[in-house]
């Protein structure tokens, strides 16, 4: 699969937000993206386990994941969770692995301007997303580079 969607532990175990992933899964299938999903075999990123200070338990949580990644021909990461997005992004290079990782709602901005995903009915309501502050941290340093 070209583009797995890793909705990570958060997403896939807390009941409120089963919605959140099974929405995300349907707006891509609305825009025709073909991706994948890792099912049982998705593991924790291991970001928290890291933090925690079992640094054991997070590099076997790490090649888990990669191998998983690699049997699948995973290239592309959408990811939910800053925490996965920056563990996944930042932290598993260093298993000398290099995969595209992208946060869901870049990639919705990116399906929109490509007009692969279309916005064409009016929303009589006011809407607001709240990006995670870990998320905001993380690519603060993106839109200095000219990237929103």
């Amino acid at each position: 699969m070209d583009v797995l969607y890793f909705s990570c532990c958060y997403l896939s175990y807390a009941p409120r937000l089963k919605k959140v992933a099974a929405a995300t899964a349907a707006v891509l299938n609305k825009a025709g993206v073909k991706f994948g999903i890792l099912g049982d075999k998705e593991g924790c990123c291991g970001e928290s386990i890291r933090k925690t200070g079992n640094e054991e338990l997070f590099r076997k949580l790490a090649k888990e994941n990669i191998q998983n990644f690699i049997d699948n021909g995973v290239r592309k990461i959408l990811v939910s969770s800053p925490h996965s997005y920056h563990t996944f992004k930042n932290e598993y290079p260093e298993f000398m692995v290099n995969f595209e990782v992208v946060y869901v709602t870049d990639y919705l901005d990116e399906l929109i301007r490509d007009g692969r995903l279309k916005l064409d009915k009016e929303y009589a309501k006011k809407v607001t997303y709240h990006d995670p502050v870990t998320w905001v941290a993380t690519t603060a340093s993106m839109s200095s580079r000219g990237r929103s």
